[in-house]
């Protein structure tokens, strides 16, 4: 690395939890503190962040049982620092520089050295999706705030232009085969009505002269004297009613054409009004398929933002629902992947103070030990790790509160890669 990093260069911690007194001088890049359950090993990662947190990690009963103060030293180099609290808890906190002076506001500078993923890299691996994606977000400084928004926005004008269009769509009926014999436009009635009147009043004609050639048949048995007025009436009489003699064939048409009109203007309507309920449900799909292609646009640059954007591993993305690795959801990764992941989000998260605390160490197999021990390396960090002790002594070995022991080549072999 070409920056100043800073390590842990020198660890004391007296009475501190079921620690009595140890001091660490660590080597190498993994740091192994190893052995039974109950001996301590915790005590000593949790020294390290309570010295370093304060406030932000917060220890119940720091103080040994029997002891009058409990205390953490941490040589990082270029400054030292002393965290100690007394039974009746008074807490004090010294941050020194190199030349002895004590800086100001000990906690803030320390806060500004520790990062989210200090105390436990693979916190991040057990953080919900959204969360994940959050601390992604800050992490490589991308903003999408904007494209979530418009995204928003777009996604609710489609959900109500598919509520409309399915309703539409419902409204359609089926195409009967009838309406396709049917005029495109509606027949006049007004023509047909006239017609109908014309026929109407021709019939009334034959009425109206039938009855009088019948009263005037009884005029001329009664009135002999007018015999021969009643006579050329009756020729006219007849006459006129011999022009209406089948009045009622036309009159029958009329009725029967209207009335074949009324009908054929009623399908044309359904068949009119359907197509135009057609025609609206094709107006919503297709501006629902254009609002899609809004939100996919969206997508796509926000992916391509996201793409062109520097993160701590290879094929590592998000977006508001979780983090991806290698297009699959984080946690459908392997532990090795996730591993790897949350180690390089804790180094990237914090450039200046390179060390982590991994607990739990032993549910760790010989591949992810591996693993982190190369990337311990590749990255300039200094883990801490905790494992309960299995077959030969490994690391820096606690018993009883206290350093028992110390196998010198277990840090080297971890820088190289190998599990110890």
């Amino acid at each position: 690395m070409t920056q100043q990093a800073i390590r842990i260069v020198r660890l004391e911690a007296e009475n501190f939890k079921i620690l009595k007194a140890v001091e660490i001088t660590p080597t190498g890049d993994v740091v192994q503190i190893t052995g039974e359950n109950a001996a301590g090993k915790s005590s000593v990662l949790d020294a390290i962040a309570w010295a370093l947190g304060g406030g932000n990690f917060t220890v119940a009963q720091p103080v040994r049982r029997g002891a009058a103060k409990a205390r953490a030293l941490l040589d990082l180099g270029d400054i030292t620092v002393e965290r100690t609290r007394s039974a009746d808890g008074a807490m004090a906190l010294r941050v020194t520089a190199k030349d002895g002076s004590r800086l100001p506001s000990p906690q803030a500078v320390l806060d500004r050295l520790v990062g989210d993923l200090t105390f436990d890299p693979l916190a991040f691996a057990r953080m919900e999706p959204r969360a994940q994606a959050e601390m992604l977000r800050r992490l490589v400084g991308l903003d999408l705030a904007k494209f979530d928004e418009a995204r928003a926005r777009v996604y609710q004008e489609r959900t109500l232009i598919g509520r409309e269009r399915d309703r539409a769509a419902a409204q359609v009926k089926p195409n009967d085969p009838a309406w396709d014999a049917l005029p495109d436009q509606p027949l006049s009635i007004d023509i047909l009505t006239g017609e109908y009147a014309r026929a109407a009043r021709a019939d009334s004609d034959a009425r109206n002269a039938r009855q009088r050639a019948e009263r005037l048949r009884e005029d001329i048995a009664a009135l002999e004297l007018s015999l021969a007025q009643a006579r050329d009436d009756l020729t006219q009489a007849e006459y006129v009613a011999g022009q209406y003699q089948n009045t009622e064939g036309p009159m029958a048409a009329a009725a029967a054409a209207l009335k074949g009109a009324e009908l054929t203007n009623s399908a044309i309507r359904v068949r009119n009004a359907n197509r135009e309920r057609r025609a609206d449900a094709t107006a919503l799909a297709e501006k629902y398929e254009v609002l899609t292609g809004h939100i996919a646009a969206i997508d796509g640059k926000k992916a391509e933002l996201i793409a062109s954007a520097e993160m701590p591993v290879p094929g590592l993305s998000y977006d508001e629902g979780g983090v991806a690795l290698n297009g699959l959801p984080f946690a459908q990764a392997s532990t090795a992947e996730q591993l790897r992941t949350s180690v390089a989000i804790g180094a990237r998260q914090n450039a200046a103070l390179r060390v982590m605390l991994v607990r739990d160490g032993s549910l760790l197999d010989r591949v992810s030990m591996a693993l982190l021990g190369g990337m311990a390396h590749d990255l300039g960090l200094q883990l801490w790790i905790e494992r309960v002790a299995s077959g030969a002594p490994v690391g820096i070995v606690i018993e009883d509160g206290s350093v028992a022991m110390v196998v010198e080549d277990a840090p080297q072999q971890q820088q190289q890669g190998e599990p110890v």
